[in-house]
């Protein structure tokens, strides 16, 4: 396998923040089941990035400032292609937007899917997550399990917001189309979900989960709690009817207020 330089060697400025590092053959969801419960707990956000996203156009205090204002648990940068023509997300709801005729420039909009291609994940999820990452045969139940957790988390107010596209700090996708191709990655990981990943939630991962929303739900809420993978909603008008909302610039910060104090 290809070697990966630490990246402690390369930048002694970095020696402070970099805590962990493994390169490898590998899948997504083996790599994620290495960050410990633990680990995780000591941050408030883990961050899931595929190695063929460019970030030229993203600005982290653009994005952290939306992360302080409306405490998504699941969002994303939206997605620029690498060329004009060429392919950014497979989710319409979460490619980058141009400023409308009427709205002024969409600074971020609530969505019904993040995808693990560039996720942003509360480490409040990640107890359940991780349970599932150590046992799932590929990451797609991962990534239907905290899209799940988030759109249950909202339907009984535990947060304000759905989802969250943030559209005014988008990153770029190069697409390398590296997973699955064995000379490329030296590993083939598996595209689909199968029905070995339709698991229940453990009685300890509920306890951690009812803790972490304490103010909003409760133990038996998620004991046993059935997840299975289910295909994201490509098109959904009535939820983008009725749910979705989405902020411009003039607005952001009115809005932002607005919520907090709700």
């Amino acid at each position: 396998p290809e070697v990966v330089p630490d990246l402690r060697a390369i930048d002694k400025d970095l020696s402070s923040h970099v805590v962990y590092q493994k390169s490898g053959p590998g899948c997504k969801h083996g790599f994620w089941s290495q960050v410990g419960v633990d680990m995780a707990a000591k941050y408030d956000y883990l961050w899931f990035l595929d190695g063929d996203l460019l970030f030229d156009l993203f600005d982290w205090d653009v994005y952290r400032s939306y992360l302080l204002a409306f405490d998504p648990l699941v969002s994303q940068p939206s997605v620029l292609p690498f060329g004009p023509g060429e392919r950014s997300s497979d989710h319409e709801y979460l490619k980058m937007k141009g400023p409308s005729w009427t709205g002024g420039f969409p600074t971020a909009w609530e969505v019904p899917w993040v995808e693990m291609m560039s996720g942003i994940i509360s480490t409040k999820l990640w107890p359940l997550l991780h349970s599932r990452a150590l046992v799932s045969s590929s990451p797609w139940p991962v990534e239907g399990l905290w899209n799940a957790a988030a759109s249950a988390l909202w339907h009984t107010g535990c947060r304000k917001v759905h989802g969250m596209a943030i559209n005014a700090s988008p990153v770029r996708h190069a697409n390398c189309r590296d997973l699955g191709n064995k000379t490329l990655s030296k590993v083939v990981c598996r595209k689909n979900p199968v029905a070995e990943d339709c698991l229940s939630t453990s009685s300890d991962v509920a306890q951690s989960l009812s803790k972490a929303f304490s103010s909003c739900s409760n133990n038996d809420q998620w004991k046993g709690w059935d997840i299975c993978w289910t295909p994201p909603p490509q098109k959904d008008p009535q939820w983008r009817k009725e749910n979705n909302r989405e902020w411009a610039a003039p607005d952001i910060m009115e809005v932002g207020r607005e919520i907090r104090h709700v």
